[in-house]
């Protein structure tokens, strides 16, 4: 069957972003009736031939506790499974890693009220959107290494314990390279800072970030 709901939709077209395995790989997610289609497909010997491949004892761990004989039971299990090894070779599937940095500044809101707009500004334009945003900008189209990158900031109004907040999603073993293209994105704001263009096409959606804070402010 066809995806039906629209959180389904979006929760199949997430999982291909974070997990974008090649079409035929077991790990590849499906909608229902692509799943089907490949199972009308297999046949009795298809099923065998898998489990031949994959399934076996080779890389299994046993555990018994209670009352027993250490060596009558090795015996048994090598005799059962001794000779069931599995013929293709074991790999560990590649993980993804999540970065998450802090980046730390001295700042009071109601000592220095005038910053806190451009601070707010700064970030959204960093990283508050995950799609439109600096680093997703570079991150996602660019190097295609993240689809899932966004900031936030917390400015601090009683003391000046102030930060921004950076994560993301990788790709296992390119952590360095994402970490590396962060403090870049970073440090050209810093010197750089942001052009009018810019400014100008982030408004619809700091307007919009206000409204809703606005909104839960006063409910």
């Amino acid at each position: 069957m066809p995806l039906g709901q629209p959180a389904e939709v979006a929760a199949l077209h997430l999982n291909l972003h974070a997990a974008p395995w090649p079409v035929g790989d077991m790990r590849r997610h499906v909608e229902p009736r692509q799943r089907l289609a490949v199972l009308k497909r297999l046949s009795r010997d298809d099923v065998q031939a898998f489990h031949r491949d994959f399934y076996g004892a080779n890389r299994s761990e046993f555990a018994l506790s209670g009352d027993f004989e250490a060596h009558a039971l090795r015996q048994q299990l090598q005799r059962l499974f001794g000779a069931w090894n599995s013929h293709s070779d074991y790999a560990r599937a590649p993980q993804t890693g999540h970065y998450l940095g802090r980046l730390h500044f001295d700042l009071n809101a109601r000592a220095s009220p005038e910053d806190d707009p451009a601070l707010f500004v700064a970030e959204h334009i960093l990283g508050r959107k995950p799609l439109v945003s600096r680093l997703s900008q570079r991150l996602r189209e660019r190097e295609n290494l993240s689809y899932d990158i966004r900031s936030s900031l917390k400015v601090a109004t009683f003391d000046n314990a102030n930060w921004l907040t950076i994560q993301a999603d990788y790709p296992r073993d390119d952590g360095q390279r994402l970490a590396d293209i962060v403090r870049e994105e970073v440090t050209r704001l810093i010197e750089y800072g942001i052009d009018e263009q810019e400014l100008e096409r982030a408004q619809p959606g700091i307007r919009g970030c206000h409204a809703v804070a606005g909104q839960q402010r006063h409910r």
